[in-house]
């Protein structure tokens, strides 16, 4: 205090003092008056300052920051600095460089993985990959301030392509085969094959195989299959479909035959079953004499038994269909047993009154009598005969049997009711199914006949007789 004391009483000291103040508060004000706000960036870290400094080198050093040789400064550092700017300044960092597992340090103040590679001598090529801190990049991030501290670049490699006969050549840094297709637009669809696969690694100027597969329709079990194969024919798309022919199966179209225009490939299913089957065998009927019995009677002496054969037949089936049967052997399991029928052979003689007397018969027939006329021959006949075939005359009195029955019966005498006695020495055709027949007339007294009669034959019985009467079918 008392050092404070003289200087205060020293009006000199005071003067000097107040002037140095004065000037002092006026540099301040003069410099407060010329400092500018500006933005500054290190290292991407942003920072507002005030600064005096009248160029950009100027303001980094008053903040601190000396850039060196290498280091990146925005604007340049030689340039005036006006309120508002925006300074920044990119140190030189090491970013860890790998290209294709040769790695090694890069000392660049670039931030762009771009500007990094640049800053190291390399360039980016068509289908080359680069990752930076282990996120791959797409091409609109190549050129973005990502700032990082790794990056890895992948070269791409040629591929040399056959697609159906047609070359290409795509570059890719994939990692598979089926990967650099896709990259590169190439659409691998169901059924198309690449060789060597889509799950190869990848390598420099390797040839790959595309075939493409073409759509086909296989109709098989009932089903239709919509696949895409390679092949060139039924039997190879076939086998890429995974449709398998077992034992009798086949093809339309065949196997060894080209794919149809239309895709369309039917398979059928082929099935054999031996089975053995059995029919009856029909037993024949026989007639023998049975004397006990009255002529135009017939008793069953042995009823008869069927018979039974049996084959064994190979049936083919087509999708469950039966296409046809082979009979491969027949045998007879039993024999037939023939029906025996008696037929009578024991001639009684019996007699009838008539009208025209009695007479003496040995046999009696029911019969459908018709009768005919020299020129009423039959329905459709235009002309006469008046000599039957006995050489006798067509006239009342004779009569007419079927041929078969003629020649046993011929010339002998029957009697028919309603018409009289009547000598058997012509032929005609009879009815089918029926015992028949056919009475003459002359033209002038010719009676129609169309009725049921019994006929008798009269004795004497003949020597050859006809124990079974023959019936027209």
């Amino acid at each position: 205090m008392q050092f404070l004391k003289p200087l205060r009483s020293n009006p000199k000291f005071l003067m000097l003092g107040g002037a140095a103040l004065i000037v002092l508060l006026a540099a301040l004000v003069l410099s407060a008056a010329f400092k500018k706000d500006i933005v500054l960036i290190v290292d991407g870290e942003s920072m507002l300052i005030r600064s005096g400094a009248r160029t950009v080198a100027s303001a980094l050093n008053g903040a601190g920051y000396k850039p060196g040789p290498d280091d990146q400064v925005f604007p340049d550092r030689d340039r005036r600095i006006a309120e508002g700017d925006v300074i920044e300044l990119r140190r030189v960092r090491r970013v860890w460089l790998e290209i294709d597992n040769q790695a090694q340090w890069v000392h660049t103040a670039e931030i762009s993985p771009v500007g990094i590679l640049y800053a190291a001598g390399v360039s980016m090529e068509e289908g080359d990959r680069l990752w930076a801190d282990g996120v791959r990049l797409t091409e609109a991030m190549i050129d973005a301030e990502l700032r990082p501290s790794e990056l890895r670049l992948k070269r791409a490699m040629n591929i040399l392509l056959d697609i159906d006969g047609e070359d290409l050549v795509i570059r890719s840094a994939a990692s598979t085969i089926g990967e650099a297709l896709w990259e590169n637009g190439i659409q691998i669809v169901e059924g198309d094959e690449v060789i060597p696969s889509t799950e190869t690694p990848l390598a420099n100027q390797m040839l790959v195989n595309v075939l493409r597969s073409r759509p086909l329709q296989i109709e098989v079990d009932g089903n239709t299959l919509d696949v895409r194969v390679v092949a060139d024919t039924v039997g190879e798309a076939l086998s890429r479909a995974g449709v398998a022919l077992v034992g009798l199966d086949y093809a339309v179209p065949a196997l060894n035959a080209l794919i149809p225009e239309s895709g369309l490939i039917q398979v059928i299913r082929v099935q054999e079953q031996v089975l053995v089957e059995q029919a009856a065998i029909p037993f024949p009927s026989f007639y023998q004499p049975a004397p006990e019995i009255e002529i135009d009677n017939e008793v069953v002496l042995q009823t008869g038994s069927y018979g039974l054969n049996a084959s064994r037949v190979r049936v083919r089936l087509e999708n469950g269909i039966e296409a046809g049967r082979t009979i491969e052997g027949e045998w007879v399991v039993r024999e037939p047993e023939p029906r025996i029928i008696g037929y009578g052979t024991m001639i009684v003689i019996r007699t009838l009154s008539t009208p025209d007397g009695p007479i003496e018969y040995w046999r009696a027939v029911e019969m459908f009598a018709t009768s005919y006329s020299p020129c009423r021959l039959g329905p459709g006949s235009t002309i006469c005969s008046y000599t039957a075939r006995s050489g006798l005359p067509v006239q009342k009195g004779l009569v007419a049997f079927l041929p078969e029955w003629y020649d046993y019966m011929a010339l002998t005498q029957v009697y028919v009711p309603g018409y009289g006695p009547g000598i058997v020495g012509d032929t005609g055709w009879g009815l089918r199914g029926r015992h028949w027949i056919d009475l003459a007339y002359g033209e002038d007294d010719w009676v129609s006949w169309a009725s049921n009669v019994t006929v008798y034959f009269l004795t004497p019985v003949p020597s050859e007789i006809m124990w079974i009467l023959y019936v027209r079918d």
